[in-house]
């Protein structure tokens, strides 16, 4: 979102936007608020700035959706913006198991709904859950 929307970049070397998304985060942990980093974050390019962050940070999770890239078409046909982007710019940027190889990283599969991967996040990190969907 802050590479797209708030700085209009296209994905090129020397992005504005890692900055940007380090400065957010790290004001966010330093005003005590938890922060969820999500989104799709090639290890070449962002992974310096995420062990950075990892490294800052007591209480760090990372997590690696493993599907498939037509799984992956699927769920995004579902998102409120799947309009903006579509089959040619993804498959421009898929990158099959690029894991950060944080210790502790965690992976899961097309066997979870996003419910219940939401759920297994949730129960690891001690957070009570929300009662709504």
């Amino acid at each position: 979102m802050l590479r797209r929307a708030v700085l209009k970049e296209k994905e090129i070397e020397g992005d504005d936007n890692i900055d940007l998304i380090e400065q957010t985060v790290r004001f966010a942990l330093g005003r005590g608020y938890d922060v969820v980093l999500e989104g799709i974050l090639a290890r070449s390019r962002y992974g310096p700035m995420l062990g950075r962050l990892a490294n800052s940070s007591p209480f760090t999770y990372a997590y690696y959706v493993d599907v498939s890239f037509e799984e992956t078409l699927c769920r995004h046909a579902s998102k409120p913006n799947a309009h903006e982007f579509g089959e040619k710019e993804m498959r421009g940027r898929w990158l099959e198991n690029d894991v950060l190889d944080f210790r502790g990283e965690k992976s899961f599969g097309a066997e979870l709904s996003l419910k219940e991967s939401i759920g297994l996040i949730v129960s690891e990190i001690g957070k009570p859950q929300c009662s709504s969907s």
